[in-house]
């Protein structure tokens, strides 16, 4: 394989933890910011421009405090109406909860595909595809046991802290399974091959 190649998958790879540090850090940061916003909300402006405006606000805010700010603020900003759905702190989390449970999907059937088209893989690379899957499918209920905390809050009986205290270990769970069945695909070039068909 050419540097070129071995380039992009390395391009490709930063790209990707790049992305799952990004979730990682606006699930963390803000799960305590929304949950406080949450309890103290008060209506927002009908104004729609006002309520652009507030959105903007949102969004900017909570995107700030994570290590890709910008990112952050690119991927939610580029969902349709996503300033329509944006009246607090815990929407922009739920809306980012969403984008990363559809990555999730998305890469779940994609190897699912690869696996049903019974290309001439080794039995290694089929095991690390099997495993990858098993890990997906871990990932997405843990996705969506975050959304769940994140919509029961209010009537839990717990704590501020223990409330985000479960959403990072839910979420830090689901981010090592990502890494790791990317991972795993790193070690030759047959790997990279199945690395790349992944991405």
């Amino acid at each position: 394989m050419s540097n070129s190649s071995n380039h992009n998958i390395a391009t490709l790879k930063n790209k990707k933890k790049l992305f799952l540090g990004l979730f990682a850090s606006i699930m963390l940061v803000t799960a305590i910011v929304s949950i406080v916003a949450a309890v103290t909300s008060s209506k927002s402006p009908t104004n729609s421009n006002n309520d652009h405006q507030v959105a903007h606000a949102i969004i900017k805010s909570s995107c700030s405090s994570t290590s890709y700010s910008d990112l952050c603020f690119s991927a939610i900003s580029a969902v349709p109406d996503a300033t329509s759905k944006i009246k607090s702190t815990k929407d922009v989390i739920d809306l980012f909860s969403n984008l990363t449970t559809s990555a999730a999907q998305h890469s779940y059937f994609k190897i699912h595909k690869l696996t049903s088209a019974r290309r001439s893989f080794t039995e290694r690379e089929t095991t690390g595809l099997h495993d990858c899957l098993v890990m997906l499918n871990e990932t997405l209920y843990q996705l969506s046991k975050v959304y769940q905390e994140l919509q029961d809050y209010p009537s839990l009986n717990k704590s501020l802290s223990a409330h985000a205290d479960d959403l990072k270990i839910l979420l830090s769970a689901a981010i090592t399974n990502q890494e790791t069945c990317f991972d795993g695909f790193s070690h030759d070039k047959a790997d990279k091959k199945v690395q790349i068909i992944m991405l």
